[in-house]
């Protein structure tokens, strides 16, 4: 299976469908090495890309077939799942984390204060 032919999005249905099935977190349940992680990580691939094939048609684009449990479980290889893990969590991140304002002010101060204290943080765990 080519990961890279589909869009993960990770929208707010989707962050509330996951912390429905998964309330340890969905991150938690993907990297599991385990069958239960295996279906995790299929399930998130399929609500993952349904979301962003959703948003693609929205956006005007032709539509593609959606993904299906059956299919993802059929087609992934193992070699595959550190990169089917990785295509998730970025999904999360950028679902999660607002966009950077790039018209923002930056406070010059508090990113020289925040380089301090990880500086000093890594020296004291050496």
């Amino acid at each position: 299976m080519n990961l890279h032919d589909y869009t993960y999005r990770y929208s707010a249905a989707a962050h509330l469908a996951a912390s429905d099935k998964y309330p340890d977190g969905l991150i938690n349940e993907i990297t599991k090495n385990t069958a239960d992680g295996l279906e995790a990580l299929c399930w998130a691939i399929v609500l993952l890309s349904t979301q962003g094939e959703l948003m693609r048609r929205y956006m005007g684009h032709e539509s593609r077939e959606l993904l299906t449990v059956d299919k993802v479980q059929m087609e992934l290889m193992p070699y595959q799942l550190p990169e089917a893990k990785k295509a998730i969590m970025e999904a999360v991140v950028k679902g999660i984390k607002p966009p950077e304002d790039e018209n923002s002010e930056v406070d010059v101060v508090l990113q020289e204060l925040q380089k301090k204290t990880v500086r000093s943080s890594r020296k004291r765990s050496t």
